[in-house]
């Protein structure tokens, strides 16, 4: 179902971004792997329309959802629309990371972490270019790279005689079977990434057989993020089992856990924020 329907794509976006009033669902109180195994696509034009029709526009501009539909309706109407649309996912990952909302200077090219990062790409490209001059290229099974990331991929050697740590970065170049082009620089942050776009200018140029992308530590917890995913024990409650849906399904899935550390991280869970304790549960599903 193509949508040209600029009304509709803006509440497709509102839905991605899950900023729709009265919506009674949370992208991390489901469990794909379980509820979705048999995941049917929806065909039914009408019922997607319907479903949009049930979105409306309230007076301060925003929409609110007013419908009966079911969670699993509504996500195979959303992943419907996703793959005959995909440039609306563009769209939604320029508003995640849109310059008025998201600080996107990570600095990690600045100061002496930007020397070293600056230093160590220099000398990885040119292994890079060596390798393609001698005609990397022509070997059939030999693959090129264009990496972008942070410190997963670029841990940046300060020029002692033996590198302290060797990143996945390293571990490629030394292979021969592999020319990586790099752009990634130690404490980078996936927002600046996104938001400079310097991989964009430099995929025609590589032309590479894969483009690898890391990042996601610093842009949790830079610039003082990591103080709201925990909870200050003595200004706020205690986060109960019991009580919290979020933290009673992530125990049930972590109780019969044999690992002798899991009584700890019981303990410690108890003073995740509730976004955190949300993510945690989205990623371990």
């Amino acid at each position: 179902m193509k949508i040209e329907d600029l009304e509709i794509q803006n509440k497709v976006q509102e839905l991605l971004l899950n900023r729709l009033e009265d919506l009674a669902w949370s992208y991390f109180d489901l469990d794909l792997n379980e509820a979705y195994d048999d995941f049917e696509y929806c065909h039914d034009d009408g019922m997607m329309l319907d479903f949009f029709r049930s979105i409306t526009r309230t007076q301060f501009d925003t929409f609110e959802y007013k419908g009966n539909f079911s969670e699993a309706e509504i996500l195979r109407i959303l992943f419907t629309i996703i793959k005959s649309n995909p440039h609306f996912m563009n769209d939604v990952l320029m508003r995640l990371f849109d310059i008025n909302e998201i600080k996107n200077e990570s600095e990690s090219d600045q100061g002496k972490l930007g020397k070293f990062n600056e230093k160590d790409r220099q000398r990885r490209n040119s292994v890079y270019k060596k390798k393609i001059r001698e005609g990397h290229r022509d070997l059939l099974d030999n693959v090129v790279i264009l990496a972008e990331g942070d410190s997963w991929f670029e841990f940046p050697r300060v020029y002692l005689k033996i590198d302290p740590v060797k990143d996945i970065l390293d571990w490629m170049i030394e292979d021969e079977k592999y020319a990586v082009y790099s752009l990634a620089a130690g404490g980078d942050w996936l927002s600046n990434i996104f938001h400079s776009g310097e991989y964009i200018e430099e995929l025609p140029k590589v032309s590479p057989d894969v483009f690898m992308l890391s990042g996601g530590g610093n842009d949790l917890v830079g610039g003082n993020r990591l103080a709201t995913m925990v909870i200050n024990p003595k200004l706020q409650k205690q986060r109960s089992v019991s009580e919290d849906l979020f933290l009673r399904r992530l125990f049930d899935k972590r109780k019969n856990n044999e690992d002798k550390r899991i009584e700890l991280y019981f303990r410690r869970v108890l003073y995740f924020s509730k976004s955190l304790i949300c993510a945690v549960f989205c990623f371990s599903i």
